[in-house]
Parts: C-alpha cells; sequence; structure tokens
C-alpha cells in the first residue's frame, strides 16, 4: 500500500505542475475518412461544425484547451472523434462545449482535465488506445455507441480535477483518476489498468462500473462522510465492477485534509458515527495539516475505541499539535491495535497530560 500513497501524492503535484502552465488550442485539424466540416478559430474560440451525422477529426498540432479558451462543437446529436497528435498528454484548463453531440478524445498519451476545466458533451469518451483504420471504420457505422478497447499496454493516463457534465462518461487509460473536481451525469465506466476514484467528486452519478487490472482504490473525505454519509465501495450498487474485471473489490480509503477533518476523523472513530469506524479500510493525509490554535483530537481515546486501521501520512506533516487531556493514553494515537500508523513527520508537540501514559 506504500507504493499506492506515494503514486497518489506524485500523480497530484504532477498534475498541478502541468495545469498550471498556458497551452494553446487545438491545432491542424482535418477532417478525414470521407467526413467533412469546418473548423473556426477567432481569439480563445475553436468552432467545429460537421456536415454529417459521425466525424473523424485528426489534430496534427495536437488538442489542448488552455484556462479561458473553449472549443465549441455544433450540431444536435453528432458525434465527433477526435485524434490527437502531440508528444505529451492532452491538456483540458478551457471549456470543451458540446450543444447536444458526444465527443471522443483520443491520445495514447493520456488526456489532463485541470482544475479550471469543464466538459459538458451528451456522451464524453476519452482514450489513451491507439486507433486502427478498422476501429474507425467501426466508429463511422457504431456512431455514439463506439468505444475504444483498453490497451493495458498503454502508459498514458486519464486524469480529472475539473468538472464534467455529460449522460455517459467513458475514461480509458493505463491509470485513471477522478480525485478532485465534479462529475454529473447517469453512467460512468473506467477502465484502466489501476483505477482511482473520490466517491465525493461522482455522489451526484447514478452508476459506475470500473474495470481494472491491476488496483481500484476509492476514497471519501471526513467531511463528505458526514454529510452524505458512507458512499463506499462493495455495500452499494452503485459502485460495481465490469464481469471483466480481474479486480473484483474497491479499497476503501477516508482521506483527511486539515485540523477540521482530523478532529473530526479522531471524534467519528472514537465514538464509530455511522459505524465509521467500518466504512474504510484504511485512512490517509492528504495534505500538511496546522494545528495552529486547535487543539488536537486523540484517534483511540480508551482501550474500547482502539485505533484498528492502517494510516498512512503519505509523506506531509502535523504540524503545532496540541493535545491538552486527562485520558490515560494520550497522543496523536491514543490506543492502537492490529494496525500500522505510518508516513508522516511531526513539526512541533505540545502535550499537557493529568493521565497516566503520555
Amino acid at each position: 500500500m506504500k507504493k499506492m500513497s506515494k503514486h497518489i501524492v506524485l500523480s497530484f503535484a504532477v498534475s498541478s505542475l502541468l495545469f498550471s502552465q498556458a497551452y494553446a488550442l487545438p491545432s491542424g485539424g482535418k477532417f478525414t475518412h470521407g467526413t467533412s466540416g469546418t473548423i473556426h478559430t477567432s481569439g480563445n474560440t475553436v468552432t467545429i461544425t460537421g456536415k454529417g451525422q459521425n466525424h473523424v477529426i485528426q489534430w496534427g498540432g495536437g488538442f489542448n484547451i488552455g484556462q479561458n479558451e473553449s472549443v465549441n462543437f455544433n450540431g444536435k446529436n453528432q458525434n465527433y472523434l477526435n485524434i490527437a497528435y502531440q508528444k505529451d498528454a492532452s491538456k483540458i484548463d478551457g471549456a470543451l462545449n458540446r450543444g447536444n453531440n458526444n465527443i471522443f478524445l483520443v491520445n495514447p498519451m493520456g488526456v489532463l482535465i485541470g482544475k479550471t476545466g469543464t466538459i459538458t458533451a451528451g456522451k464524453f469518451v476519452a482514450s489513451t488506445t491507439a486507433l486502427s483504420d478498422d476501429n474507425v471504420k467501426t466508429f463511422l457505422e457504431k456512431g455514439a455507441s463506439f468505444s475504444p478497447a483498453f490497451d493495458v499496454s498503454k502508459q498514458g493516463n486519464i486524469i480529472n480535477l475539473g468538472k464534467i457534465n455529460a449522460d455517459n462518461i467513458v475514461l480509458i487509460g493505463n491509470e485513471v483518476e477522478i480525485n478532485k473536481g465534479k462529475i454529473t451525469l447517469d453512467v460512468l465506466k473506467l477502465e484502466g489498468n489501476k483505477v482511482y476514484v473520490d466517491a465525493g467528486v461522482v455522489k451526484d452519478t447514478k452508476n459506475i462500473v470500473a474495470k481494472a487490472e491491476q488496483e481500484a482504490i476509492i476514497q471519501q473525505s471526513i467531511t463528505s462522510f458526514e454529510e452524505d454519509g458512507a458512499l463506499l465501495g462493495n455495500s452499494s450498487s452503485k459502485f460495481s465492477f465490469d464481469d471483466s474485471s480481474k479486480v473484483k473489490n474497491w479499497t476503501k480509503y477516508g482521506s483527511i485534509a486539515d485540523a477540521t477533518e482530523w478532529n473530526k476523523f479522531a471524534d467519528f472513530w472514537n465514538v464509530n458515527k455511522e459505524k465509521f469506524r467500518t466504512a474504510f479500510d484504511h485512512f490517509r493525509l492528504i495534505d500538511d495539516i496546522d494545528f495552529s490554535g486547535v487543539k488536537t483530537y486523540i484517534v483511540g481515546d480508551n482501550t474500547s475505541n482502539a485505533f484498528a486501521k492502517s494510516f498512512d501520512g503519505s509523506g506531509y506533516a502535523l504540524k503545532n499539535v496540541n493535545i491538552n487531556s486527562s485520558n490515560q493514553y494520550v497522543g496523536i494515537f491514543g490506543v492502537v491495535q492490529n494496525s500500522y500508523i505510518r508516513n508522516f513527520n511531526i513539526q512541533g508537540l505540545k502535550i499537557a497530560s493529568t493521565g497516566y501514559d503520555a
């Protein structure tokens, strides 16, 4: 599990770096495979109008949308297959607007939807699987029902930090991550070697189907648990696996982002709020936590509520920890049982105790 936690931290760091840069609009686009239409660029907007039902556009200069830029697909109930040719992942930091159309974006290097990126579509498909001519012909025959096959050897990732509003979303890549942003739709299909999902991001999604070759992780923030109850995993028919998925069960994480969430984490664990202790398999930090001016609650403050899960600090720090307690067992974790706690550091610690063990 240690390797997994490092991966998530690294991926967000890399994503933030990538999304902080500026990217040009899609360029070098041509309708191919017998399809036709117009591509018009004006200022920070590209407008695309197809003349038929199914369209194939090959973007020789790549497909990216910078912040404050937009790409508009005109028409109604049309299908646009966009094939990006570039040396890196497609970055969507602006707006992709579909009208009432279905949008497919294929880039073997990956697709990264930034925190300012927005996508609206009847159906939105992002894939890292390269397409053959036969695949394109299948798209031209099937239109909206077409879905690229997953290629386990491809290394491009699909990462969403933005907002996607569609009736149907299909994301196919080496690693598929939905850990921030907001997704609103009826059906979400995720297919990859590794699949990561934040339940709070997809809480308005009716049906989520995953196909994972190696790993499937779903997490929920402590705040989301308080507001929405347990949203995770196998106990809910909302989260399911494709019959052909090698992974059959979600690994469930509770995420902790700040001092408020830490204290809720401690409180919910200690009193087992809404069966909190069985809602997650593991807990992890997703940011440094500064307790300046805030009392730090003890997790597992007596033998009846000993902490009995795993906790991964993901390399983050607990800063200015301030514990003031009359309990017998005093510490960040008071009593632990059959647990492991690792991978974080403490920067500043103050303990005032009238108890027995500190």
